[in-house]
């Protein structure tokens, strides 16, 4: 089973900004023609019509294409702050960090490796938390 693409969700949240396809188009970086093709999708993978799209009139949205849209925007926003969260390209570790040791070397080892490690990922988290573990 095929669902929607993030591509779908772009195009779906960007639309209700716009009154024609041609200017949605255009904001989306695509022809007229290829954002018609992508609403045609969208609206079969949906099983109902979003939009309405007349030439003389623009494209207006319907109550379900207003609502998946809401949807899609809060979607997009979640992507793209995973997107900046995790920026592989940059080779920037990044997010919490975790380490352990035995009890008995805890009071010599963690505090440098604390400090060296703010030092060198300075965007890692490393809240210290306790916990005795037996075997």
């Amino acid at each position: 089973m095929s669902g929607f693409s993030l591509r779908h969700l772009q195009i779906m949240a960007e639309l209700p900004e716009h009154d024609t396809l041609g200017s949605a188009a255009s904001e989306l970086h695509i022809s007229e023609s290829a954002l018609s093709q992508a609403l045609n999708t969208i609206e079969r993978l949906a099983g109902e019509q979003l939009c309405l799209r007349r030439k003389a009139h623009g494209i207006t949205m319907t109550a379900s294409g207003r609502y998946f849209s809401s949807l899609a925007r809060k979607i997009v926003a979640e992507v793209e702050d995973l997107n900046a969260t995790f920026p592989h390209r940059e080779g920037v570790l990044r997010g919490p960090v975790r380490f352990g040791c035995f009890a008995s070397l805890s009071p010599h080892l963690i505090p440098a490796i604390m400090e060296a490690s703010r030092h060198c990922t300075p965007r890692c988290r490393s809240p210290c938390r306790w916990a005795r573990m037996t075997i």
